[in-house]
């Protein structure tokens, strides 16, 4: 590249500079011979060179000129290569420093919520499509500057809330919410891992067999899991700067949900027990 080698390895800086003096020697030349010049050293001599050899003069004084703006555009060449070096090697460390600040909040998220998370770069990946060792954005989007996936799992999580405000609780009702919930959970990448979680047979008409999904429950909190999962997208909506109301709020506990979810955990504990 031109901007990688010296001045004056340049054909440009001697194109700037030989022209000019090669037009002055043309014109001094046309002149010598087309005119009756004699050697006169007085000051009338040096007076009368100068008048005569005006123009090749004026010419060859061109040449600094010229060489200075090849130079000043050569500098700016080499200081916008500089800046452009400059700014992939600045992305390069940005972006590693990035990931390792995501995965550094999720193990922050592991140890506070009794969690473990899979595919960690996967997540990253489906949160910040765009970012690269060559590219970095910092604020969560899609894929060609789409709607952030952050977005999609908040719709999703407000929609597994909306369950639990019917005033006719059903248990098709409450498999539905620990259903959506359990798959919030595993589009975030993560299972409960430290106890809390237990082993929940969801029956769906039409199923051969029932589905076991892993969940976090509490007796006196049936919303366990959907409070891990609120917590897990208010962290991430903060670490991608995501501009959104803070949606992730959790219901009061309806006394006849409770008492289905309840109902559904003991009977799945029994089975175990019985098994």
């Amino acid at each position: 590249m031109a901007a990688e080698r010296k001045l004056t390895d340049l054909k440009r800086f001697w194109y700037a500079l030989g022209a000019p003096i090669a037009s002055c020697l043309i014109a001094s030349i046309v002149i010598i011979f087309n005119s009756d010049l004699q050697w006169d050293f007085s000051h009338k001599g040096f007076n009368d060179f100068h008048q005569i050899f005006r123009i090749p003069l004026a010419i060859l004084a061109l040449a600094l000129p010229i060489v200075a703006l090849v130079a000043t555009i050569h500098r700016s060449a080499q200081l916008s290569e500089t800046l452009k070096r400059a700014e992939i090697q600045n992305t390069f460390a940005n972006y590693y420093t990035h990931r390792k600040e995501f995965l550094e909040l999720l193990k922050q998220l592991e140890v506070d919520h009794g969690i473990s998370f899979s595919g960690r770069a996967g997540l990253y990946a489906k949160i910040f499509p765009n970012n690269n060792n060559q590219s970095l954005e910092t604020v969560s989007t899609g894929k060609n500057q789409e709607e952030s996936l952050l977005f999609e799992l908040a719709r999703k999580f407000l929609r597994a809330k909306e369950i639990t405000k019917h005033s006719k609780v059903t248990n098709e009702k409450v498999n539905a919410f620990y259903l959506n919930t359990y798959n919030l959970s595993n589009e975030l990448h993560f299972t409960v891992v430290d106890g809390k979680g237990r082993g929940c047979e969801l029956d769906f008409v039409g199923n051969p067999e029932p589905l076991k999904i892993q969940l976090a429950y509490e007796e006196n909190n049936p919303f366990k899991h959907l409070y891990i999962v609120g917590s897990v997208l208010e962290a991430l909506r903060d670490f991608g700067h995501i501009e959104s109301p803070r949606t992730f709020t959790f219901p009061n506990i309806n006394s006849v949900f409770s008492s289905l979810a309840s109902q559904k955990f003991k009977n799945q504990t029994a089975r175990h027990e019985h098994e």
